[in-house]
């Protein structure tokens, strides 16, 4: 497990330090940023390959990610329809 002072927490695997292979990244509810969690792959700190993101307002993208961002084939569920 690893935690940020910016109240972020990872458990998961690790490869030399780094977020590698399967894991779940929790962000913090007092963070700007508006990703809530995600939950799948990463490469060196990189949301990569299979994954799950789930937004602060509700809104879920369940697919491919590549450099941090969905990528390829993406289902999004939100919230408002």
């Amino acid at each position: 497990m690893k935690t940020w002072p910016d109240g972020r927490v990872y458990r998961g695997q690790f490869k030399e330090g780094e977020m590698h292979g399967l894991g779940v990244l929790l962000y913090s509810e007092s963070k700007v940023k508006k990703d809530k969690k995600y939950e799948g792959q990463f490469h060196l700190n990189s949301r990569e390959g299979q994954g799950v993101l789930t937004k602060k307002n509700g809104d879920v993208y369940d697919g491919t990610f590549q450099g941090n961002h969905p990528n390829g084939k993406i289902k999004i569920y939100s919230m408002d329809g």
